[in-house]
């Protein structure tokens, strides 16, 4: 194995950035050139190789190969072999399926600010939150209608709550800017376009790339780059973080030239590079007519490379002292050198990108020079990284192997048995019929008397499966078979073998793929139990895992690299455009401003839930909020989180919180309850003694009463019996007033008489 970075031919690094021109750049670009041809076993030294896997792929291949493989030459077509030579398109059914299973796994980008700043932010909000919960827990002991108005829209109700949103819910401001930019970026870049050609790419080569860069208007592009373009220095890592210069070889036209170059060459040296390419890459041996708008060559193909590659660069500082006597640093020439008695002098060392183009088999090159735009993370400004990504699952010694390559051998095996199968069955004899003449021949049964013949008696034979024949021969013998016997001669173990090799080889590609009977459904046993049917799509996910890995960390990788050429397009205007919304066939207006450039972020991608556990999910949201586990505004938030790790576990805070409040409401209805209970039995209880004190009262007022009656009846009847009484004594007042009268009366009037007797 060979070290991971070869320095021979290459120019050195250490010298005086200044002198880093043209001659340098190119020196190394050529260096490069002659390295990769030694180093590499992919890319573009492969791409003949990718050709022959991709027509695979497609079956596409040429039957040449098959017809050598049957010893029949490529322009013989006369062959005693009766066969449809067209290609048996297993192996592109097997791809199709898996390709259409990957392609069903989407990705959220989810950015973290991680710089201090963004995170003393978060942290001043958690303790704003923190000391409001504890403030609200004090007011509510006194003033529960304070805590009420004091309350916003978005604070939270207790600690628990306060968890959630510090783990899965709070975002920055500058945080949802800046995804919501990357969302705007890979649309307008078309990413499902590209991960789709990005998953092809890891399942028939086995490595992949993108490419991002900032246009001259100053948009955020990226692409897919073809593997058979790639060149790159020998690497061990299979993320190619240990590159040490990546290019791709460009097919283009004189004109394509004109239009990238312009200036930099003059019409002479255009004339000399296009007749350096003469009968190559197509061309023809001679110029065409020139004519008055163009030059007869301008149509000539050319190869240039196109090649980016690290350096390291230094500054030199010097220690000054101002007017005023102050220290301060000032840049000087590059050759200063360190002075051990007086340190005045300090170098800093900082990685660059230099890039240029070659043209492939001459000493010309333009657009050269450092890259412009280089991306550098605020936490490593003297870092930075090329605008290539690549990425390949299963790689060792500078090789890749994708699924579709393991299956070439598997592919030509099927081919060959189809084409023997095929020709098996066409020269198949059909079936027949074995006669003997002796015993068909005079059967006396024909009209008149007279005998039949044996094409008579086959015929009947065969119009009515009658068989008439002569068991005794001429001679008188007895014969122990019938004249005519059928030979099954139809298919034979050939077709039986052939197809046993087909259907060997293509559980084969099942096997390699992982796309089984469950998963590609082809011919799934409806009997099959839950668990057999899990164990085989977890099989086909394992067998696609390393393809799920590559287009994952491709993903992630490029959206760090588009965050970081976002920040320096933000710099010279805001970034502004169109996306489709989430979720729905609108689309929204997204603008991006300077704010993102003043952070650093953490770029992570999430799986997300595919259209049918999307709606199942939210269904079972809705069952929920139906049944009272949840509430109706809740399940839709949590229905619209679109990484399911986060929204699984603010589900499972929800329902606890849901379940705490009816806990809480149960007990307060149970208080309520038990002080409505206790009013009753108080109203009852006073109640009871109003009426033991209204019955008292009552019966105190009838006992008064009563006295009352039986004092005024015995008043009444002492008054009736003083009013006897005094009639009584007044009777016999009276009667002894009478008899007194009366005795007076008698009394004078005896004294009358006697007066009168007296006078007399």
């Amino acid at each position: 194995m060979r070290d991971s970075v070869n320095t021979s031919g290459f120019p050195s690094h250490l010298i005086d950035p200044q002198r880093k021109g043209k001659e340098w750049i190119r020196d190394y670009i050529r260096a490069a050139w002659v390295d990769q041809a030694s180093s590499s076993n992919i890319f573009y030294l492969r791409r003949w190789k990718y050709r022959e896997i991709k027509d695979i792929a497609l079956g596409n291949q040429s039957i040449d190969q098959y017809k050598k493989m049957l010893n029949i030459t490529a322009d013989d077509n006369t062959t005693w072999l009766n066969i449809d030579w067209r290609i048996l398109p297993i192996v592109t059914k097997f791809r199709r399926i898996a390709l259409n299973k990957l392609k069903k796994l989407r990705y959220d980008i989810e950015a973290t600010a991680v710089d201090s700043l963004a995170v003393d932010e978060k942290e001043q909000y958690i303790a704003e939150q923190k000391a409001k919960l504890a403030i609200k827990a004090e007011l509510t002991k006194s003033n529960p209608e304070l805590v009420k108005k004091i309350s916003g829209e978005n604070d939270v109700e207790d600690l628990d709550d306060l968890k959630i949103k510090e783990l899965y819910t709070y975002k920055h401001n500058a945080t949802i800017e800046l995804e919501t930019g990357l969302d705007l970026i890979l649309e307008q870049n078309k990413i499902e376009h590209n991960r789709a050609k990005i998953m092809e790419d890891l399942f028939d080569y086995g490595v992949a790339g993108y490419r991002d860069w900032i246009d001259s208007a100053g948009n955020v592009r990226f692409r897919r780059v073809d593997p058979a373009c790639l060149i790159t220095n020998y690497c061990v890592e299979n993320d190619f973080s240990d590159k040490q210069y990546v290019g791709e070889v460009i097919l283009m036209t004189i004109s394509d030239l004109k239009q990238a170059a312009g200036d930099e060459f003059s019409a002479d040296e255009y004339e000399e590079i296009a007749t350096l390419v003469k009968g190559k890459y197509g061309n023809p041996t001679s110029f065409p007519v020139n004519t008055p708008y163009r030059n007869g060559f301008d149509d000539f193909n050319i190869e240039v490379l196109d090649l980016e590659f690290y350096s390291v660069n230094e500054s030199v500082y010097e220690k000054r002292k101002t007017k005023r006597g102050n220290s301060i640093f000032g840049r000087t020439g590059y050759n200063k050198k360190e002075d051990t008695t007086n340190k005045k002098y300090k170098r800093v060392a900082y990685k660059v990108v230099y890039t240029g183009n070659l043209i492939i088999g001459t000493n010309y090159i333009f657009n050269y020079g450092l890259a412009t735009n280089m991306k550098r993370a605020k936490s490593r400004m003297t870092e930075t990284d090329m605008s290539y990504h690549l990425y390949a699952p299963e790689f060792f010694d500078m090789e890749a192997k994708g699924i579709t390559e393991q299956l070439i051998p598997i592919a030509n095996a099927i081919q060959i048995a189809w084409y023997r199968l095929q020709n098996a069955i066409n020269q198949a004899r059909p079936k027949g019929i074995e006669i003997d003449i002796d015993g068909i021949e005079d059967i006396p049964l024909g009209a008149g008397g007279t005998n039949l013949s044996p094409s008579e008696v086959i015929d009947m034979f065969n119009e009515t499966g009658t068989l008439v024949y002569r068991r005794r021969s001429l001679g008188g013998e007895q014969a122990n078979y019938r004249p005519i016997q059928e030979i099954e001669n139809g298919l034979g173990r050939d077709v039986i073998t052939y197809y046993d090799i087909i259907q060997r080889n293509i559980q084969m590609v099942r096997d390699i793929t992982g796309m089984n009977e469950f998963t590609d459904g082809s011919t799934p046993d409806a009997r099959a139990l839950t668990t057999t049917v899990n164990m085989a799509v977890e099989g086909s996910n394992n067998a696609l895992g390393d393809i799920v890995t590559g287009d994952q960390h491709l993903l992630k990788e490029l959206s760090t690299g588009l965050y970081l050429r976002l920040q320096d397009a933000v710099k010279h205007g805001n970034v502004e455009g169109y996306a489709k919304a989430l979720g729905s066939n609108s689309v929204k207006f997204i603008r991006v401003t300077a704010n993102v450039s003043a952070h650093e972020f953490g770029i992570f991608t999430r799986l997300v839930l595919s259209d049918d556990q999307r709606s199942q999910f939210k269904a079972e949201l809705k069952e929920m909020a139906n049944a009272g586990v949840l509430e109706p505004d809740v399940a839709i938030t949590i229905g619209n989180i679109r990484n399911q790790n986060q929204a699984e576990q603010v589900l499972a805070y929800m329902i606890k919180r849901t379940r705490e409040r009816a806990r809480k409401e149960a007990e307060q209805a149970q208080q309520m309850n038990g002080q409505i209970q206790q009013q009753s039995a108080q109203a009852a209880a006073q109640s009871a003694q109003q009426t033991l004190q209204l019955e008292a009262q009552a019966k105190m007022e009838l006992e008064a009463l009563k006295g009352k009656n039986e004092l005024q009846q015995i008043e009444l009847k002492y008054k009736f019996e003083l009013q006897l009484a005094g009639i009584n004594n007044q009777g016999k007042i009276q009667n002894t007033a009478t008899q007194t009268m009366g005795k007076l009366a008698e009394k004078e009037e005896d004294s009358n008489i006697a007066n009168e007797a007296a006078q007399v």
